[in-house]
């Protein structure tokens, strides 16, 4: 018998989404990275497709880099960057909207941040254990797309209003690196020892001809920060980190190489050293961003089984689809396809997942040929992961 980590959480939203009055147990929430697994009567919780960010709208032309957390009231914040242009670079600033009934509608824009004429991106949120919501995010100027500082942010209510962004750069930029980029992807708040309550944030950091992803964390819910350990692989980037059941933590990359194959690596010490990374079974589209999710923790790490969204795809940049594991994140067998199997709904790029409620699980991505279509959201029970995955163009 597994022991969910989301369980009291998951009951407790579907009772709020029953319009009974129960409250929600903050102890068992871990920050929007983690999730449960066979919660009794999940599957009567209803499924959605909606669009979150339509391009041309709330006055931007452009919207890209989601990120997706389920707060502790059951609300569903999708952050993603508010751009001027197709480009990573120029006038861009960090917005987030809220979903109130699991996806199904969203409401207004909120604008977090707002870098002028330079760049506010790649967002990192984390549910921290006392209901507040913490934001990552790196800043550069407006003629480059590489992050050179590193922000955070708060908020107390629900994700309706946010703090003054703090530079944390000086605590997290070793001096080796020249550019510092976050995420994109959602961060976690480690569940069980070492160093349970962590927040774990995943980084990454260029030199010449050299692109290593790390973790940075902190101890103190997010008030000082500490850079950790770098994995080993010389060109993956863009990482994403999950917890497992003994513990442990996996980082996944991706490889800004030829090789069409993502690599990974695991930390046994709350992200201060990674081990020898090793190749997987998750394909790409040589380069692109993609999302881990704990589902449920288990008993150990052969047993905790993980989800994993990005297109499934080498040639380009289409067929997004969540991939699962049941040995800890060691191979994916099963998965399920979001986007079309053909027509111009096949294409996505960047994505990111969360539990809703109870089953459900929720994928924000880009959607249409270069993101033409913005950001998108579809959420989906447990058991209909279940079509076959080997590894090949989907």
């Amino acid at each position: 018998m597994r022991t969910p980590i989301h369980t009291l959480m998951a009951a407790a939203v579907l009772l709020v989404a029953l319009s009974c009055k129960k409250t929600l147990d903050p102890s068992t929430d871990n920050g929007g990275g983690q999730g449960t697994g066979g919660n009794p009567g999940g599957s009567d919780i209803p499924t959605y497709t909606s669009t979150i960010f339509k391009q041309n709208s709330e006055g931007y032309p452009i919207f890209r880099i989601p990120a997706i957390v389920t707060t502790r009231k059951g609300t569903l914040l999708c952050f993603c960057e508010g751009r001027a242009t197709y480009d990573d670079f120029g006038d861009i600033d960090m917005v987030v909207k809220r979903s109130e009934d699991q996806g199904k509608t969203w409401q207004p824009l909120i604008k977090i941040a707002d870098a002028e004429n330079d760049r506010f991106g790649n967002p990192v949120p984390v549910v921290l254990e006392d209901g507040r919501i913490l934001l990552v995010f790196g800043w550069s100027k407006h003629e480059s797309s590489m992050s050179t500082k590193v922000f955070t942010t708060f908020s107390s209510d629900d994700g309706k209003t946010w703090s003054t962004p703090v530079e944390i750069t000086s605590q997290v930029k070793l001096s080796t690196r020249s550019v510092y980029q976050t995420g994109p992807v959602h961060g976690i708040v480690k569940q069980r020892d070492p160093h349970k309550g962590r927040i774990i944030v995943p980084i990454y950091g260029t030199t010449t001809n050299n692109l290593r992803s790390a973790a940075i964390y902190s101890d103190d819910n997010g008030q000082t920060w500490t850079h950790g350990g770098g994995m080993d692989y010389k060109l993956g980037g863009e990482p994403t980190i999950a917890e497992r059941g003994d513990g442990s933590l996996i980082m996944n990359v991706r490889d800004n190489d030829d090789d069409p194959l993502r690599h990974q690596s695991v930390s046994n010490d709350g992200g201060e050293s990674w081990g020898p990374h090793t190749t997987t079974n998750l394909i790409e589209p040589k380069g692109c961003q993609g999302a881990l999710l704990t589902y449920d923790l288990g008993t150990s790490a052969s047993n905790s089984v993980i989800l994993f969204s990005n297109p499934s795809n080498t040639e380009s940049r289409r067929h997004g689809s969540i991939k699962l594991s049941k040995n800890g994140g060691t191979s994916f067998n099963l998965m399920w396809m979001y986007t079309m199997k053909e027509t111009s709904g096949m294409y996505s790029s960047y994505s990111d997942l969360c539990i809703v409620s109870g089953d459900v699980i929720g994928v924000a991505f880009e959607s249409g040929y270069r993101n033409n279509t913005g950001i998108q959201f579809k959420s989906v029970h447990f058991s209909d992961i279940k079509e076959p995955y080997t590894g090949t163009n989907l």
